[in-house]
């Protein structure tokens, strides 16, 4: 029905959309994100926390490019694109599932390390998975 080439594209248009959307959910987000995560007296300073988690994360990109780089070149780019989406959706999953700091729990304190650690984690692996698909569909086309 499609060609490989076609499924390429598809992957990457899809890759595409879901880091724009991881975007603007951040950025729409992050008030909410700060109350809950980063709490403060100062509404300001909850919201700083929010953008320092997400540009925390930002750092680990060019990390990423290099390791799955490295991967694609000695494995295969086919094998760098599948692992980096499966090693990103898992972090995205896990951010759902923690605690909140204002929770009475044991570990609702560590919650802003948590959620700092998860945005490192899907930033390290989304890098590669934007640009996997271009040099994929490049190699095919050769």
């Amino acid at each position: 029905m499609f060609n490989p080439k076609q499924k390429i594209i598809a992957a990457g248009i899809i890759g595409n959309i879901i880091e724009y959307y991881d975007f603007a959910l951040i950025g729409f987000l992050a008030v909410m994100m700060g109350n809950l995560f980063f709490p403060s007296t100062n509404p300001f300073l909850s919201l700083l926390g929010s953008f320092g988690a997400f540009a925390a994360g930002m750092v680990m990109r060019p990390i990423g490019a290099a390791i799955f780089g490295h991967i694609g070149d000695r494995i295969g780019r086919r094998f760098a694109l599948i692992a980096s989406l499966i090693l990103m959706a898992l972090p995205t999953f896990l951010i759902g599932f923690l605690p909140l700091l204002k929770q009475k729990n044991r570990i609702g304190f560590v919650s802003p390390v948590l959620i700092v650690r998860q945005d490192k984690q899907l930033n390290l692996h989304i890098h590669r998975q934007l640009r996997d698909p271009e040099s994929y569909a490049i190699a095919l086309i050769k």
